[in-house]
């Protein structure tokens, strides 16, 4: 389901968490029956929601909305691991028929990627620095804000830099001598 585009930071977070976790249990439960890993992520799921809850204007009416896709995706979620509390749930969110005749929630890749990711700076392979930086960066780009980085410089000020092995979405490693 397609939201509206014009949510808050914490309505696009939620919703891509929700869906990132829908993408992951959906992979526990199909390709490896990791039943414990999947209700861990419903916990996850859950925990979300709650924080989401306490930040948020429900009353907002897209607020209301993504939450009540939060909620709704959880309930399906939990269907197959507790059928019974699952059921009645589902009918006190207002669905007239059982929630075990309701398809697998479905998750979009889309809404699913993080928009920023926390990558590691190394230096001689132990880390001195984190930092967000956007999702889909290159390389390149990563070295570069590494490189710009106050305490990076601070710890590379009056060495040689030998190699930056930057690792996409992931980490930079610089190494110096000297």
């Amino acid at each position: 389901a397609k939201a509206a585009p014009n949510l808050t930071a914490e309505d696009r977070e939620l919703r891509r968490v929700i869906h990132a976790t829908v993408k992951r249990i959906t992979a526990d439960l199909h390709d490896r029956f990791a039943f414990n890993t999947a209700i861990s992520g419903l916990m996850e799921m859950t925990n979300a929601i709650y924080a989401y809850r306490e930040k948020q204007d429900v009353e907002q009416n897209t607020s209301a909305l993504v939450l009540a896709e939060a909620v709704q995706k959880a309930v399906l979620i939990m269907a197959p691991f507790c059928p019974h509390l699952a059921d009645e749930l589902w009918s006190r969110l207002g669905h007239p028929r059982s929630i075990h005749l309701e398809p697998w929630p479905a998750y979009d890749e889309e809404v699913a990627k993080a928009e920023t990711v926390e990558i590691v700076v190394q230096i001689n392979g132990r880390v001195r620095d984190r930092m967000e930086v956007p999702a889909g960066i290159s390389a390149a780009e990563m070295e570069a804000v590494a490189m710009a980085s106050e305490k990076v410089q601070a710890l590379v000020a009056g060495k040689q830099i030998v190699k930056v092995v930057p690792v996409p979405g992931k980490l930079v490693n610089i190494v110096v001598k000297g």
